[in-house]
């Protein structure tokens, strides 16, 4: 109820956050879990419970080790998950150990990565591990999509030019085995780069004419900012605003 009420009802609701956070610290693993949980879902608004959950997170890593992000016991790794969680969304490196054990060990990676994009300053440590996983997935299965577009997300929200060369391969994947959504999502994370994307200039040209109309909308825009050639990009603009006068 008191998550509940902090997301939708707007108001000063720090005196109900550490209240909440004080929960953190109880012997009792399914409230602990459960009021983290609470705090991941109020992450907006959760800043007055960063310290808590630093000291939750550090308790555990005390206590049972580095790994516990993938502890086996079910309330534990719920606890200590959501609060990691929670705390990246805060744009906490102190939540960066748990994330990197996610991506190594690849146990609920997915995660780790939905939150990753709020670290930028840890981007170093970050891009490589979200490049692999992204090189990992196998874009001839339509079951990847999910998966893909959040790493893309991940990546483009990071803004490091090192993703650039695995985003191009990905875009390429995509355009291949005809995943439209991966397709835009990659063209989106592009545009993120400017002219450090330059190099898949030439697929990006290429979806300009796609008959989908939002894959020609992404790649117009990626266009312009990789090429920055308002002659090559204005006829594009001008040839879609024609169309939507024309439509009925």
């Amino acid at each position: 109820m008191s998550g509940e009420l902090m997301r939708i009802w707007r108001g000063d609701h720090t005196r109900l956050l550490v209240l909440v956070a004080d929960q953190l610290t109880t012997a009792d693993e399914e409230v602990a879990a459960e009021a983290a949980a609470v705090l991941e879902s109020c992450h907006p608004v959760a800043a007055p419970a960063q310290e808590a959950l630093a000291t939750h997170i550090g308790a555990h890593h005390a206590a049972h080790g580095p790994n516990v992000w993938a502890a086996p016991q079910e309330r534990l790794r719920k606890s200590h998950q959501a609060a990691v969680r929670a705390l990246a969304r805060l744009g906490d490196q102190r939540a960066l150990p748990s994330l990197l054990a996610a991506l190594d060990g690849d146990v609920d990676a997915w995660r780790a990565i939905q939150v990753a994009g709020h670290l930028p300053q840890a981007a170093d440590q970050l891009v490589p591990r979200l490049c692999e996983h992204l090189h990992r997935i196998d874009l001839s299965q339509q079951w990847t999509e999910m998966s893909a577009n959040a790493l893309l997300a991940a990546l483009a929200a990071l803004g490091d030019p090192a993703a650039v060369p695995a985003l191009v391969d990905t875009l390429g994947a995509a355009v291949r085995h005809e995943q439209h959504d991966v397709t835009q999502s990659a063209l989106k994370a592009l545009k993120a780069f400017g002219p450090a994307a330059a190099e898949a200039l030439d697929t990006i040209r290429s979806l300009t004419t796609a008959t989908d109309a939002h894959l020609r909308a992404a790649a117009v825009a990626a266009l312009w900012t990789a090429g920055e050639d308002m002659g090559e990009v204005m006829p594009l603009l001008l040839g879609r605003v024609s169309k939507v006068d024309l439509e009925p």
